[in-house]
């Protein structure tokens, strides 16, 4: 039967090779050029951004869990859109947080809030995204990858200016 004074060397000898580990691994940080940064060089990122894919805001669409914010403006938003979508401009800034301010019960729903834009190249939904967490606002805020056009290409439904909706 072992004693409780067999484990005290193996135990200090692991508690050295740990502490050494460290010592060694904050030295490597200390001098390595892209070593880590204990304070973050700028503002810090807003959490709660959360991207997706047309596939994945396709389930949600279907499952009735959200609602869609197109950030296009208004006139591309009258030709087409995501069936249900509200139209809120992502631009400029103090249009979003206007529109923010004046839709603040379509936030306070249990639903979770997907933006998107045109597609890949437009960057208004990640920016509406972020004026909405700077409100204050708490939960997830889904971002649609490749916006519109990645969301037709995959062939869920789209409504015209007429009112029709093409797709599944």
């Amino acid at each position: 039967m072992m004693e409780f004074s067999d484990f005290k060397k193996p135990v200090r000898e692991a508690a050295v090779v740990v502490a050494l580990a460290c010592a060694l691994g904050f030295g490597a940080n200390l001098v390595h050029p892209g070593g880590y940064r204990f304070v973050p060089p700028g503002e810090p990122a807003l959490d709660g951004i959360v991207r997706i894919d047309a596939a994945e805001a396709g389930i949600k669409f279907d499952r009735g869990s959200a609602f869609f914010i197109d950030t296009r403006p208004a006139a591309e938003f009258r030709e087409s859109g995501i069936p249900g979508a509200t139209n809120l401009p992502g631009r400029p800034e103090s249009s979003a947080l206007a529109a923010i301010k004046a839709n603040a019960a379509l936030f306070e729903r249990p639903l979770e809030p997907v933006i998107y834009c045109s597609g890949e190249a437009c960057d208004s939904a990640e920016d509406f995204a972020r004026v909405l967490l700077g409100t204050g606002y708490r939960r997830s805020v889904y971002v649609l990858s490749g916006g519109l056009s990645g969301w037709q290409a995959m062939g869920y439904p789209v409504r015209m200016n007429e009112g029709e909706n093409t797709g599944r």
